[in-house]
């Protein structure tokens, strides 16, 4: 019903309908045969054949005006709102057109940079490491003399001794852009590449920006410099906060990443406080790295040593300790992911479970020593994150409590028969217990009270052992 027709059309747009198929069939053979297409070409402002387009309905959307002037010369008004599919006006009709040939040319360019490569075409061996033939794996890709579409063209590409740099004209609806990405002609697949992999495997950005999220310093740190020494590309740090700060607040955070310097702070409803981002802007790097994971059984075949620091990364990303139940947990939903890190771990030997979100290390008594010597002989010494590093290796050599939980100890101490309830106001998270018990077994609290009753309503003071 033209009642109907979208609120949001300009007055001084054009509308333009489409109607159901056999009405406009009907509509436009009954218009022909009344006035012929001479008078109606001459009376529309339309060429004679155009007529004949719109009853053979090869013509999707006909202006209404010259709709509703037809159904009253041939008699079909009343049945006209009736047939009436959609009505849009002209200036939303193209836009839906370029948003359509937008997304076809898009298609397009990514089913050329998505050639499948063989990565083995790419390698090659340089001393005692591989490296990735960059400028090899471009001509491979025949994006040079392929690429040249209504939104992307490449301009020029320049090679030299170190590097490769590829001259592009990207049309963007701010209008012609140039861009210049540079590569290095090699790509060193060394232990300092795999465990930036696994950092970027588990807490990697996505898209053209190629870095990590990451909330410790020095990890941050470490993937800054890595990436700058490695590529030429402007190097960003961003801070994602959850809710706004105060100068104050943010000022111990921005001298704790110098010397880099923070280039955009912005808020986002997340888990946790804060994030640092770090990250260079090279999508043809992020294709080369998708490249590699993809194929990285393949390069593990070659060198199986490279599944230790990549395997560190990803610790360092997605792992933790849990000293609870004395296992070292890596967390992962992502289902290819999943079947990546376990074919991994059972490469390494590792014994662990699955439990729906994470890969559960030395789970069962039978292989726990096995494990943990297999973690600090392989993964350990690749560790880079402090806190990790620090908690794994205590729980390897037999501690089942974290530092984090000895401030318990210390609340107790000075709040003597405080029960849970209250420690739970005090630090405010509600959730204690199991910390609790883990500081009661290793013996610094003890609980005293009725048996029998919630633990969170037991008085809680300080072993008389303990110092």
């Amino acid at each position: 019903m033209i009642n109907k027709h979208n609120s949001k059309s300009k007055k001084n747009d054009k509308l333009v309908v489409r109607l159901i198929p056999d009405f406009q069939k009907e509509l436009f053979s009954r218009l022909i045969f009344t006035i012929g297409t001479i008078q109606a070409a001459t009376r529309f402002g339309k060429s004679r054949r155009l007529f004949y387009h719109y009853r053979n309905c090869r013509v999707n959307y006909i202006p209404y005006d010259l709709v509703k002037t037809a159904a009253i010369l041939v008699g079909k008004t009343k049945e006209l709102e009736d047939n009436i599919l959609e009505s849009i006006s002209f200036a939303e009709l193209v836009n839906k057109n370029l948003k359509l040939g937008r997304t076809i040319h898009t298609k397009k360019i990514r089913e050329k940079f998505n050639k499948k490569i063989e990565i083995t075409k790419v390698i090659q061996k340089e001393g005692n490491y591989f490296v990735l033939n960059i400028s090899k794996w471009w001509e491979l890709t025949g994006l040079e003399h392929s690429l040249k579409t209504n939104i992307c063209e490449i301009i020029k590409v320049a090679k030299s001794k170190d590097k490769i740099t590829i001259f592009t004209k990207v049309y963007t609806h701010k209008g012609k852009i140039r861009r210049k990405i540079q590569l290095p002609i090699k790509l060193l697949l060394d232990e300092n590449f795999f465990y930036f992999l696994g950092l970027y495997f588990g807490d990697g950005t996505r898209g053209s920006r190629v870095g990590i999220c990451n909330k410790e310093v020095r990890l941050i740190k470490w993937v800054a410099t890595y990436l700058s020494g490695l590529f030429s590309d402007q190097i960003y740090m961003d801070l994602m906060l959850q809710k706004r700060w105060q100068n104050s607040q943010l000022d111990p955070l921005i001298n704790k990443i110098k010397p880099f310097a923070i280039n955009k702070i912005f808020y986002n409803k997340m888990f946790g406080d804060y994030v640092f981002i770090t990250y260079i802007v090279n999508k043809t790097i992020e294709r080369i790295l998708k490249l590699i994971l993809n194929n990285i059984s393949i390069l593990i075949q070659m060198k199986p040593h490279f599944i230790n620091p990549f395997l560190a990364g990803l610790f360092d990303a997605e792992g933790n300790v849990n000293f609870r139940d004395n296992v070292l947990r890596i967390s992962q939903k992502n289902k290819e992911n999943c079947k990546l890190i376990n074919v991994l771990l059972e490469k390494v030997g590792f014994g662990f479970r699955y439990d729906g979100s994470n890969f559960v290390i030395a789970n069962t008594k039978l292989t726990r020593e096995g494990d943990f010597k297999l973690f600090s002989e392989r993964i350990w010494p690749y560790l880079k994150h402090p806190q990790k590093k620090a908690n794994a290796m205590a729980l390897i050599n037999g501690r089942n409590y974290s530092e984090k939980d000895l401030l318990l100890v210390k609340i107790v101490n000075e709040n003597p028969g405080i029960t849970n309830r209250e420690i739970a106001k005090i630090i405010g998270r509600k959730r204690n217990q199991s910390y609790l018990s883990t500081l009661t077994s290793a013996g610094f609290i003890t609980r005293c009270g009725e048996r029998g009753k919630s633990f969170k309503y037991y008085p809680i003071t300080l072993n008389s052992k303990q110092d």
